[in-house]
C-alpha cells in the first residue's frame, strides 16, 4: 500500500508555470540555436503556399533511411529505387 505522506509531498513539489507569448518565444529560439543541424524556421516569414517537401526547413527534420539492394545484374535493382525515391540511379 502506498504512503499517502510520500504521495502529498509530491504533489505538493508540482508548481504551475505561468509562462507568457515571448518567453515561450525565446524558449524556442534557444531551443533551435542549440541545434545547429536544424534550418532556422519562424513565423515571422512563414508562406505556406511555398512550403515543399524540398525546403531545407522540411528536409533538415526528416528522418533519414538508407535502404541497399542486392541482387543479379538486370533484376529491376535500379529500376526500384528510382521508383521509390525518384532518383536517378545509373
Amino acid at each position: 500500500m502506498a504512503d499517502s505522506t510520500s504521495t502529498s509531498s509530491a504533489l505538493t513539489e508540482f508548481k504551475m508555470v505561468s509562462l507568457t507569448r515571448e518567453d515561450i518565444i525565446r524558449k524556442q529560439q534557444e531551443a533551435c540555436d542549440s541545434q545547429k543541424h536544424l534550418a532556422r524556421q519562424t513565423l515571422d516569414d512563414f508562406d505556406p503556399s511555398k512550403v515543399t517537401p524540398l525546403n531545407p526547413e522540411i528536409i533538415s527534420r526528416q528522418a533519414t533511411m538508407n535502404i541497399g539492394t542486392i541482387g543479379h545484374v538486370a533484376h529491376g535493382k535500379s529500376t526500384l529505387v528510382r521508383a521509390v525515391s525518384g532518383t536517378n540511379v545509373s
